[in-house]
């Protein structure tokens, strides 16, 4: 187990279609609410344009736009510092800013650049966008003490 926690844990996130689903589920059930609501109509059309606009916006950045974001590959160091690998090979040091959440289904870690531009990303992994053993794995190194 310790020869585990002493090597590099490489993260490289695929697509994940948990979460386009859930971001769908979410969106529908908006605009279902303001359908429902006792609004004006021209105030629940504007309300639904908006709603579309941010599923849009969002199910694009996070499924059309993935090959942008995809070029970073992320990198947990045996002594527990974060890096950023980009696709021409530069890397970039992070923080991990708390609280991490971890769950058997579901890890978010939230890291911001230590220097020069400042870079934040919010790492979702979820089952299917990332392999088992390396999710495991993250899931017991980010719950050990530091």
């Amino acid at each position: 187990m310790d020869a585990l926690l002493a090597q590099p844990l490489i993260i490289k996130p695929a697509r994940s279609r948990y979460l386009a689903l859930f971001i769908t589920t979410v969106h529908v059930g908006a605009i279902g609410a303001i359908l429902w609501c006792a609004l004006p109509e021209y105030f629940k059309f504007i309300a639904i344009l908006l709603t579309l606009g941010a599923f849009n916006r969002t199910l694009g950045a996070c499924w059309i736009d993935f090959d942008r974001a995809s070029k970073h590959e992320f990198m947990l160091t045996a002594a527990g510092a974060w890096l950023r690998r980009d696709a021409v090979g530069k890397t970039v040091p992070l923080v991990s800013v708390p609280p991490v959440f971890v769950h058997p289904f579901l890890v978010v870690v939230r890291l911001i650049s230590c220097s020069g531009p400042h870079f934040r990303h919010d790492l979702i992994l979820l089952p299917d966008n990332l392999d088992a053993v390396t999710l495991r794995r993250l899931r017991v190194r980010l719950r050990s003490p530091a």
